[in-house]
């Protein structure tokens, strides 16, 4: 029986971007992710005062095939957009800073009739931060990060498919679902992921060629749910499982890393960065070890910058939070992205 719920864009699709922007803006140089960023690792003196900035991009991919050996016969599109922002406000040794970083997508496929929802994911934090006057590159810190989805999340079956559908008490219930009919999965704001750490930070290397910034810390994780499910397939079994989530406390180590680069000066750049959450006191009644309970965001990027306000950016991010689902999950985004200055 045909199970797979099919939403994949063909590798190679043309990427295209349109740009827009609103309100009073100077330019500044391209923002990549925000997800990548801590510029309050810097060392350099800033100045006092509040510092905003904002970057928008959007994608847009389509291919269509005929009788390709291979390849289903259709139309295949891809519509993206990002969001991002940054306001820093800066006091002698104390600086405040906030990042968002919002994406959205959606792909048609021959498969499925219907436009079907492939990046969802809105991030905010607010970061406290306490700079040591000598040396200068240590500090302390203290942040909150919030994590979620924006809208309802759905699949749509591409062929008749049972479900099996397993609540947090086991009880198991069953489902058929029809072809191109769509059955519910998660609700808006869920899983809702709340993070807040303390600890120390560190900027050894500042220069432009090369920056490496880190944070060590302590701190708790709170999963917030409202009982949704998640795809928790089992391939010995002809149905496919979805399990429910569940609330979930935790409590542990945190360890952050972000690193900047140039290639070539004023024309390209690169950006890695590492977040990595280790809990060691749980609510979860699940058998994972410690070492499987690591949360783990890893992103990537390069920026081709364009114009003084614009670049071409591809970034590549992928997170594991063991408590909501146990599989990587990887987006790739090619954006022609605008970033500006305001104040």
């Amino acid at each position: 029986m045909l199970r797979n719920i099919i939403s994949k864009v063909p590798t190679g699709a043309l990427a295209l971007a349109i740009i827009t922007t609103a309100g009073a803006a100077r330019a500044q140089g391209p923002i990549v992710d925000d997800t990548l960023k801590d510029r309050s690792l810097a060392t350099e003196v800033q100045p006092n005062g509040w510092k905003v900035g904002v970057s928008v991009g959007a994608s847009a991919s389509f291919a269509h095939s005929h009788q390709v050996v291979g390849t289903e016969d259709g139309a295949y599109l891809q519509l993206g957009g990002v969001l991002g922002g940054n306001a820093t406000l800066r006091h002698d040794q104390h600086e405040w800073e906030n990042l968002l970083d919002l994406k959205l997508g959606g792909t048609k496929t021959p498969q499925i009739d219907a436009f079907v929802k492939s990046t969802d994911n809105f991030d905010f934090t607010s970061t406290y931060l306490y700079h040591l006057e000598e040396p200068k590159w240590l500090g302390a810190y203290g942040r909150l990060k919030v994590g979620f989805q924006l809208l309802d999340g759905q699949q749509i079956a591409a062929q008749p498919t049972e479900l099996v559908r397993i609540r947090v008490n086991g009880d198991r219930i069953n489902e058929s679902v029809g072809a191109q009919e769509q059955y519910d999965l998660t609700s808006s704001f869920e899983p809702l992921v709340l993070r807040e750490t303390v600890g120390a930070f560190a900027a050894p290397f500042t220069a432009p060629e090369f920056t490496l910034n880190a944070k060590l810390g302590v701190g708790a994780q709170h999963i917030l749910t409202r009982r949704g499910f998640v795809l928790a397939d089992d391939p010995a079994t002809p149905a496919l499982e979805l399990k429910q989530l569940d609330n979930t406390h935790e409590g542990g180590a945190e360890v952050t890393a972000t690193a900047t680069g140039v290639l070539m000066p004023e024309v390209l750049s690169w950006r890695a960065g590492v977040d990595l959450f280790l809990p060691v006191i749980t609510t979860s009644d699940d058998d994972l070890g410690v070492g499987e309970r690591l949360n783990a965001q890893l992103s990537a990027g390069l920026s081709l910058k364009l114009a003084k306000w614009l670049s071409l950016d591809y970034v590549v991010a992928a997170k594991r939070i063991p408590t909501i689902l146990p599989d990587w999950q990887v987006t790739n985004n090619l954006l022609l992205t605008a970033g500006f200055q305001l104040l």
